[in-house]
C-alpha cells in the first residue's frame, strides 16, 4: 500500500467518528419544577434553623455564666483576709444581685485563716451560680531572732536535743518549727562549725551558721575544809557535766571517815581523810578532818566552778558577759549539766528567765521612783544585765546577774 493509500484510510476513520458524534442526540436541561423548588427552599430554611437555635443556645448559656478573672485566690498564712467577690469577678460586672456563699473561719485563738482550702460559690440574678477556692498557704521561710547567738557549747558525748535549741534559738514563724543540726562527733572534743535549720510544718527550711564547742567533762565538789566530830555526818555535793550524771564517792581512809553513794561523810574516828567524787573518767577531791569532842561543822566553804556554758545568752547590758563562771548554790547531787547561776532558779525556757530579770529590776526601780532606798543601794542592788546558759540534758536556763561595780 502507497503513502497517499494510507493517509486516505485515516481521513475515512475520522470522518466516521464525526458522523457518529453528530448523530448522538443532545439531552437539553429542564427546569426546577416548583415542587422540587419548594423542597429545597425548605431544607435551607430548616438548616438555618437549627444553626440559629444552635447558635442562640451558646450565646444564652454564655450570657447566663458568670464572668470569672479567676477560680482560685492564694492567700499568705499569717496574714488576715476577708472573702470578697472582686478577687473573682471583673468588677465592672458586679451589681447587687452579686452574692458569695461560704465560710472561711481564723484557726482557732488566731485572726487569720488555718492552711486548706476554702470553697466558695458565687451567685447572681439570671446567672448560672460558679464555684471558686481560697487556698491558703505557707510559702515564707522561719526567720532567726536577730538576737540569737553564734555560740553554743556543750560537753564530751553529751548531744545537743532538739529541746535544747528549741530553747536557745527564737525563731519567728506563724506555724511550729522544728530545729536540727549538722552531724556532730560529740565523741571528740573541738570546736564545729555547722550549719543551725528551722523547718516550719509546710516545709519551709532556714539555715544559720553557728560554731558548736565540744568541751571535756567536768566535775567539782562544792565543799572545801569539812571538819566533823565523830559519828556526826555532812552532806558533800558535787557539780557535774557531762554525760553521766552519776557520782562515785570514796574515801582514802574509811577507818577516819567513810562516804555513801549519796556524798554523806561520816566521821569515824579522829584524823583526816581524802573523799574523792568522780564522774566521766574526771575527779575532784576535798579533805575531811574528823575531831572528837566536837560538834557539826561541815565548814561549806564552796568552791567555784569555772566551767564553760553550755549556751551563753546576753542580757540588754553592756555590762553584761558572753561566758558564766558562777558558783552552784544546789544541794545533794547536781543533776544539771550546768551551775546554777546567782539567781537562784532554773527557768523553763529563756524568756521566762528574761521575764524574772525584768520583774526584778522593775522591783527595784520601784523603791528608787519612790524613795525607799538610796541611790548607793539602788546601784548595789539593782542588776545591770545579766548572762545566762542552759542544761544541755533537761534545757532549763539559769544565769547570772551583774551589777554595776561601785567605786
Amino acid at each position: 500500500m502507497g503513502k497517499n493509500e494510507g493517509m486516505d484510510e485515516v481521513k475515512k476513520v475520522e470522518s466516521t467518528v464525526v458522523e457518529v458524534e453528530d448523530a448522538a442526540p443532545k439531552k437539553e436541561k429542564k427546569p426546577l419544577s416548583k415542587k422540587q423548588k419548594g423542597i429545597i427552599i425548605a431544607v435551607v430554611a430548616v438548616i438555618l434553623i437549627i444553626a440559629l437555635g444552635i447558635g442562640g443556645y451558646f450565646i444564652y448559656q454564655d450570657f447566663r455564666k458568670i464572668d470569672l478573672i479567676a477560680t482560685e485566690k492564694v492567700v499568705e498564712y499569717g496574714e488576715t483576709y476577708e472573702p470578697n467577690i472582686a478577687d473573682f469577678v471583673n468588677e465592672s460586672k458586679i451589681n447587687d444581685s452579686y452574692e458569695m456563699d461560704g465560710e472561711m473561719p481564723n484557726e482557732e485563738n488566731k485572726d487569720y485563716p488555718a492552711i486548706g482550702d476554702y470553697n466558695f460559690k458565687i451567685s447572681a440574678k439570671g446567672k448560672e451560680d460558679a464555684d471558686v477556692r481560697v487556698l491558703v498557704r505557707d510559702t515564707v521561710a522561719p526567720e532567726f531572732d536577730e538576737n540569737a547567738p553564734s555560740l553554743i557549747t556543750t560537753f564530751k558525748d553529751v548531744a545537743i536535743t532538739k529541746e535544747v535549741l528549741k530553747n536557745t534559738f527564737a525563731v519567728k514563724d506563724f506555724s511550729p518549727v522544728t530545729l536540727t543540726i549538722d552531724a556532730i562527733d560529740y565523741a571528740t572534743v573541738g570546736e564545729y562549725t555547722v550549719n543551725l535549720y528551722a523547718t516550719d510544718e509546710s516545709g519551709n527550711v532556714a539555715d544559720k551558721e553557728i560554731k558548736v564547742i565540744v568541751n571535756e567533762p567536768t566535775l567539782t565538789i562544792e565543799q572545801a575544809n569539812v571538819s566533823i566530830a565523830v559519828g556526826e555526818t555532812a552532806q558533800l555535793n558535787a557539780t557535774v557535766q557531762g554525760a553521766s550524771q552519776t557520782v562515785t564517792w570514796t574515801s582514802s581512809d574509811t577507818s577516819i571517815a567513810s562516804v555513801d553513794a549519796n556524798g554523806v561523810v561520816t566521821g569515824i574516828k579522829k584524823g583526816t581523810a581524802t573523799i574523792t567524787a568522780s564522774a566521766n573518767g574526771i575527779k575532784d577531791t576535798t579533805e575531811i578532818r574528823i575531831q572528837s569532842n566536837q560538834g557539826n561543822n561541815t565548814g561549806n566553804t564552796n568552791k567555784t566552778s569555772n566551767s564553760s556554758n553550755f549556751s551563753s545568752s546576753k542580757g540588754n547590758s553592756s555590762n553584761n558577759s558572753s561566758s558564766s563562771n558562777s558558783q552552784s548554790s544546789s544541794s545533794g547531787t547536781h543533776h544539771h549539766t550546768m551551775p546554777i547561776g546567782n539567781m537562784g532558779k532554773w527557768f523553763n525556757s529563756r524568756n521566762e528567765l528574761v521575764e524574772y530579770y525584768n520583774d526584778v529590776v522593775n522591783k527595784w526601780n520601784s523603791k528608787a521612783d519612790s524613795g525607799e532606798i538610796t541611790e548607793e543601794e539602788y546601784a548595789k542592788n539593782c542588776p545591770a544585765g545579766y548572762e545566762a546558759w542552759s542544761c544541755a540534758t533537761c534545757g532549763k536556763w539559769t544565769g547570772n546577774f551583774k551589777y554595776t561595780p561601785i567605786n
